[in-house]
């Protein structure tokens, strides 16, 4: 009877270990999961703030090309001036 009791009162403690490890792993599971939950926004966040950085490059990279386009003849009769600038010097240099 004695190995009966001493086997019962090993069970009872296995068992009541088990269960203190369950409720710890349960307490465990439900910290992981606010703290996915936390890293979850802030990856939003994060991503939020890419796609408007994104969206914002976009915007320059096509201003910068649309006053490139604008520059672009001012830039030539500029040149064209120079040119005729150089022209006029030479000639004047040769008489």
């Amino acid at each position: 009877m004695e190995k009966a009791n001493d086997l019962l009162t090993s069970v009872n403690e296995g068992v009541s270990l088990l269960i203190q490890r369950c409720t710890q792993l349960k307490q465990d599971k439900k910290n992981l999961e606010v703290a996915v939950e936390e890293l979850r926004n802030q990856l939003n966040i994060k991503e939020k703030a890419c796609q408007e950085l994104d969206e914002k490059y976009r915007v320059l990279k096509m201003e910068q090309a649309s006053e490139s386009k604008k520059d672009t003849p001012a830039m030539k009769n500029r040149i064209e001036d120079m040119v005729k600038e150089v022209d006029k010097c030479i000639s004047l240099l040769q008489k």
